[in-house]
């Protein structure tokens, strides 16, 4: 029989190495079942988090998704620093005991998931994306870091006063972030900044305005009044005086809209001083 080469197993290493890649611990310790388990528990806790931010109330879908979130990870860790302590001292290493095995299954894996991230969920799901202009503020502002729901428009059609993530036809490469406010067949008109929807004031609390009425009037500070075209949607910025919207760009199709803001800003930080912006985060949108 050939010699056996025998290692005793390192809980702190067990520990990192579910870090790295969860599971890979329970491998490390010899539980390589166990560690497949755990890859795939943790991929599913994922989305469950992801779409508990999207779905639950403003508030608490913060509070759960960082529960989720931290649970998990403590759980994993502690599950290979005990799995590395169960092993025996004269640990005898298997086949796949090797670093190029484990190196194998984190590159592996990582390009599996990039594919998966840039062909299915991106597209389909759900995308983080970061607020690089003002035309929301002050609801949002750059810095902010949201999640857009692909899912928002699947069985249903946007309505007024969502916060639409869509692209421009002028702009096919870039994403846009505004709040819509016109609807298919509806008459638009804006006098002197107020919008009008079929000849009705629309109430906007939303509006963020930074100067006084001018006179003659900017551009977008008055529209005739248009019927939007059908399969359309009228999109304007809460900042009114700093959006570069459907005012300018015209109203954009239905199929252009990629989904919608929601579960509120996870993240933020300013972008003038990089400071992050804990008060901030947790803050519902709407």
């Amino acid at each position: 029989m050939g010699s056996q080469k025998l290692a005793r197993r390192r809980p702190w290493l067990a520990g990192l190495l579910q870090v790295i890649w969860p599971g890979l611990g329970s491998l490390y310790s010899g539980r390589p079942a166990r560690g497949l388990i755990i890859f795939l528990a943790v991929r599913c806790l994922l989305f469950v988090a992801i779409f508990t931010l999207l779905w639950l109330p403003e508030g608490i879908n913060l509070v759960v998704f960082l529960l989720i979130i931290l649970s998990t990870w403590i759980f994993i860790i502690l599950d290979g620093v005990r799995s590395a302590k169960a092993a025996k001292a004269d640990y005898t290493l298997a086949p796949y005991n090797r670093w190029y095995i484990y190196a194998f299954l984190v590159l592996g894996v990582g390009i599996v998931d990039d594919t998966l991230m840039t062909d299915f969920i991106r597209p389909h799901l759900f995308q983080a994306f970061q607020v690089s202009s003002p035309a929301m503020s002050p609801a949002v502002l750059p810095g902010d870091h949201l999640f857009a729901d692909k899912t928002a428009y699947v069985f249903s059609e946007p309505r007024r006063g969502d916060l639409a993530i869509y692209r421009s036809a002028d702009s096919p490469t870039t994403m846009y972030f505004d709040r819509i406010v016109g609807l298919p067949g509806e008459t638009i008109e804006i006098r002197e900044r107020v919008v009008l929807i079929n000849g009705r004031k629309l109430d906007e609390p939303y509006v963020h305005l930074v100067r006084p009425p001018s006179n003659p009037a900017l551009p977008g500070d008055s529209l005739p009044p248009h019927m939007i075209p059908a399969d359309e949607y009228f999109v304007l910025g809460d900042n009114r005086d700093n959006s570069n919207d459907s005012r300018f760009r015209g109203s954009i199709k239905r199929q252009d809209i990629r989904g919608r803001a929601a579960g509120g800003i996870y993240f933020s930080r300013d972008p003038q001083n990089s400071e992050i912006r804990w008060n901030r985060i947790g803050k519902a949108i709407d």
